[in-house]
């Protein structure tokens, strides 16, 4: 068995507010991969996630064995699952509900009694009661499986069972944590915080169940939720995720053997703590080639991403796109992409600013969609040549993916994002940079540029010679081979290997 703890903390926003983005769910690729070549897979959670089952269901993946902390202690064991409604509380006969898109109002008396709160799949996900004259005001959260989870206000929060019953509390004052003295499934009644709590069962777990040819894998992490005593008798592999910080917590780990997802991180590794650490290098992202379908096109687009440029180094860069474009804008168009909410809002911004700089010399967007083009009826002397640009915030891989697909030519800018360049790699196209990674390799499917200044006659060269462009397909086939399942999972068989000689 191949045990995984990763570094799940995040929960689930409520339907209002969430904002769609790519998820990372550290060490998902790699268990996935190991699960497909029929390695048995042990999932450990030692977080707080009352949605883990629908996190599971959103990366359809599920393990051989799952074994959540926070189950243990709530006593959740082969509770049948269900979907809670609205109809399944308890509410005041003359209660009002108002329904909204995002959340219902619970009104008693012409008073707010309740805010009911949804996830993004429509699922009750907690229930916020103010304060009145009977209670202070507190809210429910709800486990995804259909039970009111915890009891949450500004002095405690209270975890129960999915029959009702409290469990054990926190006080968010002294961060002690007090166990029903009814209950026995600890060893004892008061603990000086979560950590140790969650140590307790961790490590009652892994003597129970982890055998001497198993393997633990843990993430490192600085925000983690259990001591790295508890593992370290296991001698597991340690995995960095670039996602999580990790500076912290390296520093006091023994030697140990250290999996990372490039060659950026085991270079740091190696400059800062010498030979402390055993390194072997895995991708996360696994890739089969798909060429994509940019030689069907009329017009040629260029992407651009953005999402690690700065500011100034964006509007420089989308302006001088805008000025090659300008010379032929019915053969050139310009993409540009982010995955984050506030950097594509910097990017329209920035937009709007070369809009404004540029509105004498050309249009930015295609006809209806350009906001500065020419008003009907007015009779202009000369007409203004539309460039085809337009933004587009990335959300999910098959974003990625769909939107390269039809790409002559990838712009990345700043520092690496594995995704998107073993994206582009798959599909083919030559990527231009200014920082070194395993996945562009200068002249052979893409260029390493220094300077904003040597970025035009880059990209004219693979938007004009056909030559260098295929150079650049054959070669990304190549490479593909690194990055196949196949030798994925082969990286990984050698690293247990070699566990096994140790």
């Amino acid at each position: 068995m191949k045990y995984f703890i990763p570094a799940w903390h995040k929960q689930y926003d409520d339907w209002s507010i969430n904002i769609p983005s790519i998820e990372n769910y550290d060490a998902a690729e790699y268990m996935t991969v190991l699960k497909k070549f029929d390695e048995e897979i042990g999932l450990i959670i030692t977080d707080y996630q009352p949605q883990l089952l629908s996190k599971l269901n959103q990366i359809a993946f599920f393990p051989n064995t799952l074994f959540s902390v926070y189950d243990f202690l709530q006593g959740v064991h082969g509770f049948e699952n269900k979907v809670l409604e609205l109809e399944d509380f308890n509410w005041p006969k003359n209660a009002i509900f108002d329904y909204g898109p995002f959340r219902t109002l619970i009104v008693l008396e012409n008073k707010l009694y309740a805010t009911v709160f949804y996830d993004i799949d429509g699922h009750i996900l907690r229930i916020s009661y103010p304060e009145n004259d009977e209670h202070k005001a507190f809210t429910l959260g709800i486990d995804s499986r259909g039970f009111i989870s915890n009891q949450d206000d500004e002095e405690k929060t209270i975890y129960f069972d999915p029959y009702g019953n409290w469990r054990f509390k926190k006080d968010k004052t002294t961060d002690k944590i007090t166990v029903n003295p009814e209950m026995h499934f600890c060893k004892r009644r008061e603990y000086e915080n979560i950590t140790d709590l969650v140590d307790e069962i961790l490590s009652r777990y892994l003597k129970v169940n982890a055998k001497n040819n198993d393997e633990i894998i843990v993430t490192v992490d600085d925000e983690s939720s259990f001591n790295n005593e508890i593992i370290e008798p296991y001698k597991p592999l340690y995995i960095i995720n670039r996602h999580h910080p990790y500076s912290k917590k390296i520093g006091s780990l023994a030697k140990a053997k250290v999996i990372v997802s490039s060659n950026e991180i085991k270079q740091n590794l190696e400059k800062n703590y010498r030979e402390q650490f055993d390194i072997s290098v895995i991708p996360v992202f696994n890739s089969e080639f798909r060429l994509g379908h940019s030689q069907r096109q009329n017009v040629q687009e260029i992407g651009f991403f953005a999402e690690n440029a700065n500011d100034e180094g964006i509007h420089q860069i989308i302006q001088k796109l805008c000025n090659y474009i300008l010379k032929n804008p019915d053969n050139y168009s310009l993409k540009i992409f982010t995955y984050n909410f506030w950097k594509a809002d910097h990017v329209n911004k920035i937009l709007e600013q070369i809009k404004e700089e540029n509105k004498n010399s050309f249009i930015l967007g295609k006809s209806e969609q350009a906001e500065n083009a020419p008003i009907d009826g007015l009779d202009d002397e000369v007409s203004l040549p539309e460039l085809d640009v337009a933004h587009t915030r990335l959300t999910n891989i098959s974003d990625v993916l769909s939107n390269l697909d039809k790409m002559r030519l990838l712009i990345n800018w700043g520092k690496a994002d594995e995704l998107m360049q073993i994206s582009g790699v798959s599909i083919g196209i030559p990527q231009v940079q200014n920082f070194s990674s395993a996945t562009v390799v200068d002249n052979k499917n893409g260029r390493i540029i220094k300077k904003i200044s040597e970025l035009l006659p880059v990209v004219d060269e693979y938007l004009t010679n056909l030559n260098s462009w295929n150079q650049t397909v054959v070669y990304n086939v190549q490479l593909m081979n690194q990055y196949s399942e196949e030798n994925i999972i082969e990286k990984w068989k050698e690293v247990f290997k070699e566990r096994k000689a140790e």
